[in-house]
């Protein structure tokens, strides 16, 4: 059913167009925690998004201060509460950030890097 395989990197043959991304999940080892790595991770997720992905989107545990900081500090804004999201019942926020936007800031700040070295 080759409908329901999705279209290759850059492709936009199954969308017509521009599309919605979604993080589904992001997990760094706990020996690698507050060392950035997650923000690089996400900012190689939204250059990899920006050509074809206008807003990307990702479900957060409400228990999970850490990561609502980090996305929150990325650029993600909570647009909504989907009560009993995970299997243990718990509440999910739903954040949303322009990925275009987040793209193109940490290009610039890479810029701004490599000007300074």
């Amino acid at each position: 059913r080759g409908s329901e395989l999705p279209a290759p990197p850059g492709s936009r043959a199954r969308t017509g167009g521009e599309c919605d991304g979604h993080v589904t999940s992001l997990a760094v080892h706990a020996r690698h925690r507050r060392r950035g790595v997650a923000r690089g991770l996400m900012a190689a997720v939204h250059k990899a998004m920006a050509p074809d992905v206008a807003t990307a989107r990702l479900h957060v545990r409400c228990s999970n201060a850490q990561a609502l900081q980090l996305y929150a500090g990325l650029g993600y804004d909570v647009i909504d509460v989907v009560q009993g999201y995970y299997h243990d019942g718990e509440a999910a926020y739903l954040m949303a950030a322009n990925v275009r936007k987040l793209a193109a800031e940490e290009e610039a700040r890479e810029a701004a890097v490599g000007l300074v070295a």
